[in-house]
């Protein structure tokens, strides 16, 4: 049996997006009534627009990453993935020179929304399918060039992702 260890790399461009919770409202019909089945309310969930454009924005360039490393299925079943993730944040505009400055040097890092936790999940559910069949095959919060995973602050807001894994081929 022959071992690969597989290491793809992928940069997102823009601003991070955390995962927002899905909202759940009640199904209307074409006239704008509420559809009820045995006396209760069919209730719809739908993910907010911007989560979702944001995560078939990562399968796609997630697809376009595992291409290049002619990974044609998503990492089997079974098989631990690590994935390490840089969140770089736009500096705020406002901000004076100085705090600018250190926001640069990583001397002041995002503490405010979206959390660490809901930026990883976005990755997570937008590689789904593309990279690994289940986020539940994620099993190490790991590192992207050796800098651990983490939100920083940087000129040009982006993604870093770096996803490792072991295969054996037959």
């Amino acid at each position: 049996m022959k071992r690969r260890e597989l290491v793809i790399r992928f940069t997102l461009l823009g601003e991070p997006i955390g995962k927002a919770r899905a909202r759940t409202y009640p199904q209307m019909d074409k006239d704008n009534r509420v559809i009820y089945r045995n006396g209760k309310p069919v209730m719809e969930s739908k993910t907010p627009g911007k989560t979702k454009a944001w995560e078939e924005y990562i399968s796609l360039v997630a697809r376009q990453a595992a291409a290049r490393h002619n990974l044609r299925e998503p990492i089997p079943r079974g098989t631990p993935v690590t994935l390490g993730c840089l969140f770089f944040m736009s500096i705020p505009s406002s901000w004076n020179p100085k705090k600018k400055q250190q926001a640069r040097e990583g001397t002041i890092k995002p503490t405010g929304v979206p959390d660490l936790s809901n930026l990883f999940k976005c990755i997570e559910d937008g590689a789904e399918k593309v990279l690994w069949h289940n986020d539940s095959q994620i099993t190490c919060y790991g590192t992207v060039d050796g800098a651990q995973s983490q939100k920083l602050y940087a000129r040009e807001a982006r993604t870093e992702v770096e996803v490792r894994a072991t295969l054996y081929l037959s």
